[in-house]
């Protein structure tokens, strides 16, 4: 019986870090990343309503391939981070997604207390095709580079290589997403088709871990720090990297 009771615990456990929800694949989906932040000493009927509006984005505008989300403190302030990700680019046009994420900071009976900014599209690969385990409740790190504009094609190849490689250099790294930016815009009347092969330098990476301790470790490896070396070598200025622990709100559902 006392085997029984342990193994109902650890399952009930599992079921709380995303346990029955169906991962999908990235590989070759868009992701538009959005972040919000609140001004110092926010009401809290403020993040309430933030945390509401973010919840229903896919129920607003069921157009969405996967959606996640998590938050992070600062001293006064908080961030909240949200990735979408879509089958096709021309889904970033959507009036009612750009709506609901407008109702984010939309707080007109509560004042001014949110900004929101997002990223330009990326297209996404996936570096550990084998792994199909949930995001949910793991901590997502994303780090954004943005090179130089003499960066030759050449020396983007060399990134991309070094990306690729370090899940197998680096046990600790659980699944690991990347992409360079779309040059999609769309507020462009009339924007291009999203080319797979386009390269302008503007690279997104996630890494998902389990626990901070697998983060750590990643971080204290000599392959990260190569990585961080390319990164910075090749850029404008030096690379953003952000954190949260990953709430995956919404999946869709398959054909």
């Amino acid at each position: 019986m006392k085997h029984i009771v342990c193994a109902l615990v650890i399952v009930g456990f599992l079921c709380t870090l995303g346990c029955g929800r169906r991962e999908i694949s990235s590989e070759g989906k868009v992701l538009r990343l959005l972040s919000y932040r609140t001004r110092p000493n926010v009401n809290p009927q403020a993040i309430r309503h933030a945390e509401d509006a973010i919840r229903a984005i896919p129920s607003k505008a069921p157009i969405m391939e996967r959606l996640e989300w998590g938050r992070i403190r600062g001293e006064s302030t908080l961030r909240y981070y949200v990735l979408v990700l879509f089958e096709d680019q021309q889904l970033l046009r959507n009036e009612e997604f750009f709506k609901a994420t407008q109702e984010v900071v939309g707080l007109d009976d509560l004042g001014p207390y949110f900004s929101g900014a997002a990223t330009t599209p990326f297209f996404i690969h996936d570096a550990t095709p084998h792994v199909r385990t949930s995001t949910h409740g793991m901590l997502r790190r994303v780090v954004q580079v943005h090179f130089n504009p003499d960066t030759t094609r050449e020396q983007m190849q060399e990134f991309e290589d070094k990306i690729v490689a370090l899940p197998d250099q680096i046990s600790e790294i659980t699944r690991l997403e990347w992409g360079a930016s779309t040059g999609y815009d769309p507020a462009d009347p009339a924007p291009q088709a999203i080319d797979p092969n386009f390269r302008n330098g503007s690279y997104c990476v996630l890494f998902t871990f389990a626990r901070v301790r697998a983060r750590d470790a990643c971080l204290a490896h000599p392959a990260y720090a190569e990585f961080q070396r390319m990164a910075k070598d090749y850029s404008t200025r030096t690379p953003s990297a952000y954190e949260f622990v990953s709430r995956v709100e919404y999946i869709a559902d398959s054909d």
